[in-house]
């Protein structure tokens, strides 16, 4: 499993505070881990079903809070996105835990499959 710490604080922040390195080793893993979780559906999708095991095997890659983190600034970024917010309505709040200051990096899965249409 990737043992980087995820970075939680903004690159200006980290620049300011002489964290760059620590930003950009946990940006790197974000961006890895956003990848490998794009692989990993691509390759356990069916068109309707994930395949048994398909979230253990990215948690066992990335550690939940990596996972959690990426998947959480996605949604956040995407709110224009009707894979994330179309039936949950627009009103739906920010992603809890994370920082509205700049923060939020879009580590996009990129599927389009979606189920029912």
């Amino acid at each position: 499993m990737d043992e980087t710490e995820v970075y939680r604080n903004s690159m200006s922040f980290a620049v300011g505070n002489r964290e760059k390195d620590l930003w950009r080793a946990s940006y790197r893993a974000n961006w890895e881990c956003a990848v490998f979780i794009r692989k990993t559906l691509a390759e356990n999708f069916d068109g309707m079903h994930l395949s048994d095991g398909c979230l253990q095997t990215i948690l066992d890659a990335y550690g939940f809070n990596r996972v959690m983190w990426v998947l959480a600034n996605t949604v956040g970024k995407g709110k224009g996105d009707g894979r994330y917010y179309q039936r949950m309505g627009k009103n739906v709040s920010y992603p809890a835990g994370l920082p509205q200051f700049g923060v939020l990096c879009h580590f996009p899965p990129r599927n389009r499959k979606r189920v029912g249409g």
